[in-house]
Protein backbone atom coordinates (compact mmCIF):
# COMPACT_ATOMS: atom_id res chain seq x y z
CA UNK A 1 0.00 0.00 0.00
CA UNK A 2 0.95 3.39 -0.56
CA UNK A 3 2.48 6.14 2.33
CA UNK A 4 -0.18 7.50 4.15
CA UNK A 5 -1.71 10.69 3.98
CA UNK A 6 -2.16 13.02 6.83
CA UNK A 7 -6.37 12.62 5.99
CA UNK A 8 -5.44 8.42 6.47
CA UNK A 9 -3.58 9.08 9.58
CA UNK A 10 -6.48 11.08 11.44
CA UNK A 11 -8.35 8.23 9.87
CA UNK A 12 -6.92 5.40 11.93
CA UNK A 13 -6.11 7.20 14.74
CA UNK A 14 -9.66 8.08 15.13
CA UNK A 15 -10.88 4.17 14.22
CA UNK A 16 -8.71 2.87 16.83
CA UNK A 17 -9.91 4.95 19.81
CA UNK A 18 -11.41 3.06 22.82
CA UNK A 19 -14.24 6.06 22.43
CA UNK A 20 -17.28 5.60 20.40
CA UNK A 21 -17.88 8.85 19.33
CA UNK A 22 -14.22 9.24 17.86
CA UNK A 23 -14.85 6.10 15.97
CA UNK A 24 -17.97 6.83 14.60
CA UNK A 25 -16.36 10.41 13.34
CA UNK A 26 -13.90 7.53 12.00
CA UNK A 27 -16.41 6.79 9.97
CA UNK A 28 -17.99 9.71 8.74
CA UNK A 29 -14.58 10.75 7.59
CA UNK A 30 -14.33 7.88 5.43
CA UNK A 31 -17.66 8.15 3.60
CA UNK A 32 -17.22 9.87 0.35
CA UNK A 33 -13.26 9.41 0.19
CA UNK A 34 -12.32 6.59 -1.91
CA UNK A 35 -9.15 5.57 -0.10
CA UNK A 36 -10.79 5.61 3.16
CA UNK A 37 -14.08 3.72 1.88
CA UNK A 38 -12.18 0.76 0.45
CA UNK A 39 -10.18 0.40 3.90
CA UNK A 40 -14.00 0.43 5.46
CA UNK A 41 -15.55 -1.63 3.05
CA UNK A 42 -11.91 -4.20 4.26
CA UNK A 43 -13.64 -3.69 8.08
CA UNK A 44 -16.77 -4.68 7.33
CA UNK A 45 -15.72 -8.02 5.11
CA UNK A 46 -13.43 -8.98 8.08
CA UNK A 47 -16.04 -8.40 10.51
CA UNK A 48 -17.97 -10.81 8.90
CA UNK A 49 -15.21 -12.97 8.19
CA UNK A 50 -14.67 -12.95 12.04
CA UNK A 51 -17.66 -13.22 13.21
CA UNK A 52 -19.67 -15.56 10.77
CA UNK A 53 -22.12 -13.26 10.63
CA UNK A 54 -23.21 -10.12 7.76
CA UNK A 55 -23.89 -6.27 8.79
CA UNK A 56 -25.84 -4.23 6.85
CA UNK A 57 -23.47 -1.10 8.01
CA UNK A 58 -20.39 -0.82 9.80
CA UNK A 59 -20.66 0.83 13.19
CA UNK A 60 -18.37 1.84 16.21
CA UNK A 61 -19.57 -1.86 18.32
CA UNK A 62 -18.14 -3.66 15.34
CA UNK A 63 -14.62 -2.00 14.69
CA UNK A 64 -14.61 -2.46 19.22
CA UNK A 65 -15.36 -6.38 18.36
CA UNK A 66 -12.50 -6.61 16.30
CA UNK A 67 -10.04 -5.49 19.18
CA UNK A 68 -7.31 -5.39 15.70
CA UNK A 69 -3.96 -3.96 16.93
CA UNK A 70 -2.82 -0.91 14.51
CA UNK A 71 1.49 -2.49 14.84
CA UNK A 72 0.41 -5.99 14.31
CA UNK A 73 2.07 -8.25 11.68
CA UNK A 74 0.84 -8.36 8.29
CA UNK A 75 -0.72 -11.44 6.88
CA UNK A 76 -2.45 -12.40 3.80
CA UNK A 77 -6.03 -13.59 3.29
CA UNK A 78 -6.57 -15.48 -0.22
CA UNK A 79 -9.34 -14.85 -2.67
CA UNK A 80 -13.30 -13.97 -1.73
CA UNK A 81 -13.55 -17.37 -2.49
CA UNK A 82 -12.22 -19.20 0.36
CA UNK A 83 -14.06 -15.78 2.15
CA UNK A 84 -17.16 -17.46 1.13
CA UNK A 85 -16.31 -21.18 2.16
CA UNK A 86 -14.87 -19.85 5.74
CA UNK A 87 -11.47 -21.04 4.96
CA UNK A 88 -8.50 -19.50 4.99
CA UNK A 89 -4.63 -20.68 4.15
CA UNK A 90 -1.96 -18.06 4.87
CA UNK A 91 0.33 -17.92 1.93
CA UNK A 92 3.19 -17.24 4.66
CA UNK A 93 3.00 -15.06 7.96
CA UNK A 94 4.93 -12.13 6.29
CA UNK A 95 7.49 -10.42 8.46
CA UNK A 96 9.84 -7.70 6.78
CA UNK A 97 12.67 -10.18 7.17
CA UNK A 98 11.20 -13.53 7.58
CA UNK A 99 13.51 -15.94 9.80
CA UNK A 100 13.20 -19.89 8.62
CA UNK A 101 12.67 -21.91 11.28
CA UNK A 102 11.87 -19.62 13.75
CA UNK A 103 7.66 -18.52 12.69
CA UNK A 104 4.91 -17.49 14.58
CA UNK A 105 1.47 -17.38 13.91
CA UNK A 106 -0.05 -14.23 14.39
CA UNK A 107 -2.52 -13.98 17.27
CA UNK A 108 -4.92 -11.81 14.86
CA UNK A 109 -5.95 -15.43 13.75
CA UNK A 110 -7.89 -16.23 16.57
CA UNK A 111 -10.28 -13.38 16.22
CA UNK A 112 -11.54 -15.38 13.20
CA UNK A 113 -14.06 -16.57 15.38
CA UNK A 114 -16.49 -18.36 12.19
CA UNK A 115 -13.13 -20.57 10.80
CA UNK A 116 -14.12 -23.62 10.19
CA UNK A 117 -11.33 -25.11 8.50
CA UNK A 118 -7.57 -23.49 8.79
CA UNK A 119 -4.63 -24.61 6.35
CA UNK A 120 -1.31 -23.62 7.81
CA UNK A 121 0.64 -25.83 5.52
CA UNK A 122 4.50 -24.99 4.89
CA UNK A 123 4.57 -22.21 7.32
CA UNK A 124 7.53 -22.27 9.26
CA UNK A 125 5.75 -22.59 12.56
CA UNK A 126 7.51 -23.86 15.91
CA UNK A 127 4.54 -23.68 17.78
CA UNK A 128 0.78 -22.35 18.14
CA UNK A 129 -0.53 -20.19 20.50
CA UNK A 130 -3.07 -21.50 22.70
CA UNK A 131 -5.49 -18.65 21.85
CA UNK A 132 -6.16 -20.93 19.11
CA UNK A 133 -8.63 -22.74 21.30
CA UNK A 134 -10.93 -19.36 20.77
CA UNK A 135 -11.83 -21.00 17.15
CA UNK A 136 -14.95 -23.18 18.53
CA UNK A 137 -16.29 -24.04 14.99
CA UNK A 138 -12.77 -24.90 13.90
CA UNK A 139 -13.53 -28.46 11.79
CA UNK A 140 -10.23 -29.08 10.14
CA UNK A 141 -6.85 -28.38 11.15
CA UNK A 142 -4.07 -28.68 8.43
CA UNK A 143 -0.30 -28.44 10.11
CA UNK A 144 1.68 -30.31 7.73
CA UNK A 145 5.35 -29.27 6.70
CA UNK A 146 5.86 -27.53 9.86
CA UNK A 147 8.22 -27.73 12.61
CA UNK A 148 6.28 -28.54 15.33
CA UNK A 149 7.05 -30.63 18.68
CA UNK A 150 3.95 -30.32 20.36
CA UNK A 151 0.35 -28.73 20.36
CA UNK A 152 -0.80 -26.67 23.35
CA UNK A 153 -3.64 -28.45 25.84
CA UNK A 154 -5.78 -26.03 25.54
CA UNK A 155 -6.58 -27.55 21.85
CA UNK A 156 -9.16 -30.14 24.35
CA UNK A 157 -11.85 -27.10 23.79
CA UNK A 158 -12.42 -27.28 20.35
CA UNK A 159 -15.13 -29.90 20.33
CA UNK A 160 -15.67 -29.41 16.90
CA UNK A 161 -12.39 -30.56 15.30
CA UNK A 162 -12.73 -33.61 13.74
CA UNK A 163 -9.63 -33.71 11.29
CA UNK A 164 -6.27 -32.96 12.25
CA UNK A 165 -3.32 -33.42 9.45
CA UNK A 166 0.50 -32.91 11.65
CA UNK A 167 2.11 -34.99 9.07
CA UNK A 168 6.28 -33.78 8.25
CA UNK A 169 6.81 -32.05 11.42
CA UNK A 170 9.22 -32.74 14.71
CA UNK A 171 7.22 -34.90 16.44
CA UNK A 172 9.23 -37.28 18.56
CA UNK A 173 5.70 -38.50 20.30
CA UNK A 174 2.00 -38.40 19.94
CA UNK A 175 0.82 -35.03 21.57
CA UNK A 176 -0.88 -35.45 24.45
CA UNK A 177 -4.08 -33.21 24.08
CA UNK A 178 -5.20 -35.17 20.67
CA UNK A 179 -6.27 -38.38 23.34
CA UNK A 180 -8.80 -35.57 24.62
CA UNK A 181 -10.17 -34.89 21.07
CA UNK A 182 -12.80 -36.62 21.52
CA UNK A 183 -14.57 -35.72 18.27
CA UNK A 184 -11.44 -36.72 16.13
CA UNK A 185 -12.42 -38.58 12.94
CA UNK A 186 -9.36 -38.10 10.86
CA UNK A 187 -5.60 -38.46 12.34
CA UNK A 188 -2.41 -37.93 9.97
CA UNK A 189 0.92 -37.97 12.34
CA UNK A 190 3.18 -39.86 8.97
CA UNK A 191 6.90 -38.46 8.63
CA UNK A 192 7.29 -37.98 11.82
CA UNK A 193 9.86 -39.25 14.45
CA UNK A 194 7.79 -40.70 16.47
CA UNK A 195 8.56 -44.37 18.34
CA UNK A 196 5.47 -44.95 20.18
CA UNK A 197 2.07 -44.07 20.55
CA UNK A 198 0.42 -43.67 23.79
CA UNK A 199 -2.13 -46.14 25.02
CA UNK A 200 -4.76 -43.55 26.01
CA UNK A 201 -5.39 -43.31 21.89
CA UNK A 202 -8.29 -45.85 22.70
CA UNK A 203 -10.10 -43.24 23.84
CA UNK A 204 -10.96 -41.04 20.50
CA UNK A 205 -13.78 -43.80 19.92
CA UNK A 206 -14.86 -41.86 16.19
CA UNK A 207 -11.38 -42.38 14.91
CA UNK A 208 -11.66 -43.92 11.30
CA UNK A 209 -8.81 -42.94 9.60
CA UNK A 210 -5.01 -43.08 11.23
CA UNK A 211 -1.85 -42.46 9.22
CA UNK A 212 0.82 -43.19 10.56
CA UNK A 213 3.46 -43.93 7.72
CA UNK A 214 7.40 -43.03 7.81
CA UNK A 215 7.74 -43.21 11.16
CA UNK A 216 9.86 -45.10 13.88
CA UNK A 217 7.14 -47.01 15.24
CA UNK A 218 8.07 -51.01 15.70
CA UNK A 219 4.98 -51.30 17.51
CA UNK A 220 1.37 -50.28 18.28
CA UNK A 221 0.04 -49.78 22.16
CA UNK A 222 -2.47 -52.47 23.56
CA UNK A 223 -5.60 -50.05 22.86
CA UNK A 224 -5.45 -50.05 19.70
CA UNK A 225 -7.98 -52.68 19.25
CA UNK A 226 -10.83 -50.40 21.26
CA UNK A 227 -10.65 -47.98 17.79
CA UNK A 228 -13.74 -49.80 16.70
CA UNK A 229 -14.34 -47.16 14.02
CA UNK A 230 -11.76 -47.39 12.32
CA UNK A 231 -12.00 -48.09 8.90
CA UNK A 232 -8.65 -46.94 7.40
CA UNK A 233 -4.87 -47.60 8.68
CA UNK A 234 -1.66 -46.66 7.21
CA UNK A 235 1.81 -47.78 8.65
CA UNK A 236 3.15 -48.06 5.34
CA UNK A 237 7.25 -47.72 5.55
CA UNK A 238 7.14 -47.66 9.17
CA UNK A 239 9.95 -49.92 11.46
CA UNK A 240 7.79 -53.09 11.81
CA UNK A 241 9.71 -55.98 11.83
CA UNK A 242 5.96 -58.40 12.61
CA UNK A 243 2.60 -58.16 11.78
CA UNK A 244 1.42 -55.11 14.25
CA UNK A 245 -0.79 -56.79 17.14
CA UNK A 246 -4.23 -55.49 18.10
CA UNK A 247 -4.43 -55.33 14.18
CA UNK A 248 -6.62 -57.98 13.12
CA UNK A 249 -9.15 -57.16 16.08
CA UNK A 250 -10.15 -53.76 14.08
CA UNK A 251 -13.15 -55.86 12.63
CA UNK A 252 -14.26 -52.71 11.32
CA UNK A 253 -10.94 -52.17 8.97
CA UNK A 254 -11.26 -51.72 5.60
CA UNK A 255 -7.97 -50.82 4.05
CA UNK A 256 -4.57 -51.69 6.04
CA UNK A 257 -0.92 -50.42 4.07
CA UNK A 258 1.98 -52.23 5.07
CA UNK A 259 4.44 -51.87 2.63
CA UNK A 260 7.91 -50.67 3.26
CA UNK A 261 7.96 -52.76 6.21
CA UNK A 262 10.60 -55.79 7.36
CA UNK A 263 7.21 -58.05 7.75
CA UNK A 264 8.14 -61.66 6.90
CA UNK A 265 4.86 -63.66 8.54
CA UNK A 266 1.07 -63.24 8.20
CA UNK A 267 -0.63 -64.51 11.81
CA UNK A 268 -3.73 -66.67 10.94
CA UNK A 269 -5.54 -64.13 12.96
CA UNK A 270 -5.58 -61.90 9.70
CA UNK A 271 -9.04 -64.17 9.21
CA UNK A 272 -10.79 -62.03 11.79
CA UNK A 273 -10.60 -58.95 9.56
CA UNK A 274 -13.64 -59.79 7.58
CA UNK A 275 -14.42 -56.14 6.64
CA UNK A 276 -10.65 -55.93 4.73
CA UNK A 277 -10.92 -55.00 1.26
CA UNK A 278 -7.85 -53.61 0.73
CA UNK A 279 -4.39 -54.82 2.07
CA UNK A 280 -1.11 -53.72 0.52
CA UNK A 281 2.44 -55.42 1.44
CA UNK A 282 5.50 -55.41 -0.12
CA UNK A 283 6.46 -57.38 -2.96
CA UNK A 284 9.87 -58.58 -2.13
CA UNK A 285 8.52 -59.60 1.86
CA UNK A 286 6.13 -62.12 1.15
CA UNK A 287 6.07 -65.30 -0.61
CA UNK A 288 3.47 -67.54 -2.83
CA UNK A 289 2.80 -69.18 0.92
CA UNK A 290 1.66 -66.00 2.78
CA UNK A 291 -0.29 -64.67 -0.37
CA UNK A 292 -1.80 -68.15 -1.00
CA UNK A 293 -3.03 -67.87 2.71
CA UNK A 294 -3.85 -64.21 2.66
CA UNK A 295 -6.51 -65.05 -0.13
CA UNK A 296 -7.39 -68.12 1.18
CA UNK A 297 -8.92 -66.86 4.51
CA UNK A 298 -10.18 -63.41 2.83
CA UNK A 299 -11.54 -63.92 -0.55
CA UNK A 300 -12.86 -60.77 -1.10
CA UNK A 301 -9.93 -58.99 0.06
CA UNK A 302 -7.77 -57.43 -3.02
CA UNK A 303 -3.74 -57.66 -2.13
CA UNK A 304 -1.69 -55.08 -3.40
CA UNK A 305 1.87 -56.07 -3.69
CA UNK A 306 3.37 -53.94 -6.52
CA UNK A 307 6.17 -52.20 -5.49
CA UNK A 308 6.27 -48.17 -5.32
CA UNK A 309 8.18 -46.66 -8.68
CA UNK A 310 9.61 -43.39 -7.31
CA UNK A 311 9.60 -42.31 -11.27
CA UNK A 312 5.77 -43.04 -10.94
CA UNK A 313 5.37 -40.94 -8.07
CA UNK A 314 7.06 -38.23 -9.68
CA UNK A 315 4.99 -37.84 -12.98
CA UNK A 316 1.43 -38.74 -10.99
CA UNK A 317 2.36 -35.31 -8.78
CA UNK A 318 3.72 -33.27 -11.55
CA UNK A 319 -0.18 -31.62 -12.39
CA UNK A 320 -0.11 -30.72 -8.98
CA UNK A 321 2.57 -29.25 -8.57
CA UNK A 322 2.49 -27.58 -11.90
CA UNK A 323 -1.25 -26.22 -10.89
CA UNK A 324 -0.18 -25.01 -7.27
CA UNK A 325 2.88 -23.51 -9.05
CA UNK A 326 0.30 -21.58 -11.54
CA UNK A 327 -1.78 -20.91 -8.46
CA UNK A 328 0.78 -19.23 -6.77
CA UNK A 329 1.98 -17.26 -9.33
CA UNK A 330 -1.55 -15.69 -10.28
CA UNK A 331 -1.73 -14.75 -6.97
CA UNK A 332 1.67 -12.68 -6.82
CA UNK A 333 0.48 -11.13 -9.75
CA UNK A 334 -2.64 -9.98 -8.50
CA UNK A 335 -0.59 -8.56 -5.37
CA UNK A 336 1.51 -6.93 -7.54
CA UNK A 337 -1.47 -5.44 -9.69
CA UNK A 338 -3.65 -4.19 -6.73
CA UNK A 339 -0.58 -2.35 -5.06
CA UNK A 340 0.64 -0.76 -8.06
CA UNK A 341 -3.01 0.70 -8.46
CA UNK A 342 -3.60 1.75 -4.76
CA UNK A 343 -0.09 3.29 -5.14
CA UNK A 344 -1.52 5.71 -7.98
CA UNK A 345 -4.36 7.50 -5.29
CA UNK A 346 -6.08 7.49 -8.02
CA UNK A 347 -10.47 7.04 -7.19
CA UNK A 348 -11.03 4.53 -10.50
CA UNK A 349 -8.27 3.02 -10.57
CA UNK A 350 -8.19 1.89 -6.70
CA UNK A 351 -12.11 0.83 -7.57
CA UNK A 352 -10.47 -1.60 -10.09
CA UNK A 353 -7.95 -3.04 -7.77
CA UNK A 354 -10.81 -3.16 -5.35
CA UNK A 355 -12.46 -5.65 -7.81
CA UNK A 356 -9.41 -7.58 -8.62
CA UNK A 357 -8.35 -8.60 -5.50
CA UNK A 358 -9.38 -6.28 -2.38
CA UNK A 359 -7.94 -8.66 -0.39
CA UNK A 360 -4.95 -10.28 -1.72
CA UNK A 361 -2.87 -8.65 0.63
CA UNK A 362 -4.32 -7.53 4.23
CA UNK A 363 -1.98 -5.56 6.29
CA UNK A 364 -3.08 -4.59 9.80
CA UNK A 365 -0.49 -2.62 10.61
CA UNK A 366 -1.58 -0.09 7.55
CA UNK A 367 -5.38 -0.30 8.28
Amino acid sequence: MSKLSETERKFLQLLHSDQEENINLALEIGKGIPELDIRLYAYHKLYEYCFGESVPELEAKHVIALELDPEGHTFRFPDPGFLRKVRLKLYGVMYEEPDAHNQDLPIHITFLRGLKILDLEDQLLNNLPKELERLTELEELYLEKNFLKDLPLEFANLQKLHTIDLSSNKLESMPEVITKMKPLERLNLSRNTIKMLSAEIAKLKKLSHLILSHTHLTQLPQGINQLEALTYMDLSYASFTSFPEGVTELRNLKTLRLQGNKILKIPKKIKQLKSLEKLYISQYSFWGREKLMIKWYLPKCKVVTKQCNPLRIRVERFPYQLKRFFGDLMFSLRVKMTKLFYKTKIPFLCRIADILDPYATLDLKEL
